[in-house]
């Protein structure tokens, strides 16, 4: 699996996305959620103020159960947001 993956377990459905927890097909790897083989979603994707946000750190706590921390960047100068966002996908 590409190191820039990530996967999420709960029994037959599972997760399989980005380092940020984005999902998305067009970019030629099946990410997305998963039951019993099947894709149910196919496009997930935080955007605040329609930008992506930059991952910060992943926290990979069991293999049911991963944190998503992520920065976003503005201003002339790469000013850091005041903000960070956690994601926390479960899959079932």
């Amino acid at each position: 699996m590409d190191p820039k993956l990530v996967s999420t377990v709960d029994g037959k459905p599972y997760i399989l996305s980005d380092n940020r927890g984005d999902m998305s097909a067009a970019a030629g790897i099946a990410t997305g959620l998963y039951s019993f083989d099947t894709r149910y979603l196919n496009l997930w994707a935080l955007r605040v103020n329609g930008e992506r946000r930059n991952l910060l750190a992943v926290d990979e706590l069991n293999y049911f159960e991963t944190r998503f921390f992520l920065l976003g960047v503005s201003g002339p100068w790469g000013r850091l947001d005041a903000v960070a966002h956690g994601r926390l996908p479960v899959p079932g």
